[in-house]
């Protein structure tokens, strides 16, 4: 099998794998908790995501909703499901703009460029209803 360590030092280029777990869903028209009980429809998930936007690799879905609310964001935790982010500060490329993360991440790859093993990756499992053009943003924006 081989090793993520060694893709990282052969690839000749910055990888991209961002966590794109939860908007794989989509793809397989079911929903989160279903992927979560379901570790075939949970596989499908991800194998789409991959054959979609062709990431270097992918992790499978994650959660990270106690991180949230550490940052004063409104989390909603029911009993029988995932916990829930109440609202989201950045829902489109121009809520991205306002944050000025464009030029935060493109200062960040700068000065990663002496380093040929550094990974560009999301912090979390991006939201369900991620717009796919974010993401095709996200995927370009990487790879420049």
């Amino acid at each position: 099998m081989p090793r993520l360590i060694d893709l990282v030092r052969t690839a000749g280029r910055r990888l991209v794998l961002p966590l794109l777990g939860y908007p794989g869903a989509r793809l397989t028209c079911s929903s989160l908790k279903q992927n979560e009980f379901n570790p075939v429809l949970h596989c499908e998930s991800i194998c789409r995501l991959v054959d979609r936007f062709s990431p270097d690799a992918e992790f499978f879905m994650m959660d990270l909703s106690v991180e949230a609310g550490a940052l004063g964001l409104p989390v909603r935790y029911p009993l029988y499901e995932s916990p829930t982010v109440e609202e989201h500060p950045v829902r489109s490329l121009s809520d991205l703009e306002a944050f000025g993360l464009r030029r935060a991440v493109r200062a960040l790859l700068d000065s990663m460029e002496p380093y040929e093993n550094f990974v560009l990756s999301t912090g979390c499992d991006l939201p369900y209803e991620t717009p796919f053009e974010n993401i095709d943003a996200f995927m370009r924006e990487g790879r420049l």
